[in-house]
């Protein structure tokens, strides 16, 4: 008796770990679901291609051996300042086994 107790209380878990969310996805922004435009940054001498939503940008590199992706509209740059940023820096070593120990 215990153990099909057990099978059902798991299995309702389950299903509420599943269902809770269903009401709750209309006030999940359009980018959860996939529906976002999306920028590349592309770094062709490193071969880095790298993705970012709609309302982010790279403002003007600071330094030479980064690029920064940041959460203000391309239009927005200069008037608003960032609350988030993603830093790309990179560095170049002589060989594989430098480049590791460098991690």
């Amino acid at each position: 008796m215990e153990r099909s107790f057990k099978s059902y209380w798991f299995i309702s878990f389950l299903l509420t770990l599943l269902l809770i969310p269903l009401p709750f996805s209309s006030f999940l922004p359009s980018h959860a679901y996939g529906q976002s435009t999306l920028s590349t940054l592309e770094l062709a001498a490193e071969g880095i291609k790298v993705s970012y939503p709609e309302g982010w940008s790279v403002p003007p590199k600071r330094f030479a051996n980064m690029v920064e992706i940041v959460n203000v509209a391309p239009d927005q740059l200069g008037s608003v300042e960032p609350t988030a940023r993603v830093k790309i820096t990179t560095e170049t070593r002589r060989d594989h086994a430098e480049a590791l120990q460098r991690l």
